[in-house]
Formats: structure tokens, sequence, C-alpha cells
């Protein structure tokens, strides 16, 4: 795999959870919920920043593979550790929580398009076929 920011870096981001404290916290939750024996166990500090940055060779091992899913549900480890190519992340953090124009409630995460224009996180990423 390539060395691109992954979607998963982008939805930790979005919800507090890019730092690896409270990474850690959520991962042994979510891990508690599936399996009592997961319970304790993170990535090292350097394994969770190849998965934000993409620096990866494969998939995790599929411990944590399963719990990255049940921590963002209706994402598959493929669709999470797939690469953000440089045009599909925002240029700014400039326009989070605001209020802009096109039906973007105030508060959401947006980023700036290709064409400057403002547009939903969801609209920016494109996973691979």
């Amino acid at each position: 795999m390539t060395a691109h920011p992954t979607a998963l870096a982008v939805l930790l981001e979005d919800r507090g959870l890019n730092r690896y404290g409270s990474f850690c916290a959520a991962y042994q939750k979510a891990a508690g919920a599936l399996d009592k024996h997961l319970a304790h166990s993170v990535p090292s500090r350097a394994q969770f920043h190849r998965w934000l940055t993409g620096e990866l060779r494969s998939l995790p091992y599929t411990d944590h593979c399963r719990v990255l899913e049940h921590m963002l549900p209706g994402y598959s480890a493929p669709q999470l550790f797939a690469p953000l190519p440089r045009a599909d992340r925002p240029r700014s953090r400039a326009c989070r929580a605001r209020s802009h124009s096109g039906g973007i409630a105030s508060g959401s995460r947006c980023g700036h398009g290709r064409s400057g224009r403002c547009v939903r996180e969801q609209e920016r990423v494109h996973w691979p076929g």
C-alpha cells in the first residue's frame, strides 16, 4: 500500500480519535464489546501511526480489522486502509464548524474539493473499485 493518509485517519479525526490516547480508549471499549480477550489489546503507537499515514505493506491482523470495523460501522477494513490521494484531502481546516451555503449544517465537517467549493467529507472520499 502507498504512503498516503488513509480513510481511517479522516474518520478518526472526524470523531476526535486521531490522538493515540483517545484512540486507545475507544479501541479497548470496542475490542471488549467484541471479545473479552481482546479488551486490553491495542496497537502500538508506531503501528497506529502507520495506520493513519498509510505506511502499510498489507492489512493489519484480523483481530485489529474486526475491532476497527466495529468502531466504525459501515466500513470494511480495506476501505478504512484505502489511501486518500492528495486531491481527495481537504486543503485547509478553516471551514470546519462553520455554516456554509448548499445545505451543509453548522458544525458539520467539510473540506474544499478540487473546485474550491465546500463539500461534505463523504462526497470527497472515493473508494477504490
